[in-house]
């Protein structure tokens, strides 16, 4: 899509979303993972583990995905950034 599109001046990036934990109860819809609240899918021990395997020490949340998005849509920071694949997790996924 980069490629083709390049040509007219349109830019073509991915997102990708870690494990992104949610604002609050009122940020789950009934069929989420997380509807039985946060000890319902992680414990302490767990998700400590994931915050000391993540370089950035903290968990992704809705917010830095969403800022990521905007940075990525503006011409004005990130006008030659095309054909790329961003991973939004704290460095908890790395290639």
């Amino acid at each position: 899509t980069a490629k083709e599109f390049g040509r007219k001046g349109i830019r073509s990036n991915i997102v990708c979303p870690g494990l992104v934990i949610p604002d609050g109860p009122e940020a789950v819809g009934a069929q989420s993972l997380w509807s039985g609240g946060d000890d319902a899918v992680f414990d302490d021990k767990q998700t400590e583990f994931m915050v000391k395997g993540t370089p950035l020490r903290r968990l992704t949340t809705a917010a830095d995905v969403a800022k990521s998005v905007v940075w990525l849509s503006s011409d004005a920071a990130a006008r030659q950034i095309t054909g790329q694949m961003f991973s939004v997790s704290g460095g908890y996924t790395m290639p």
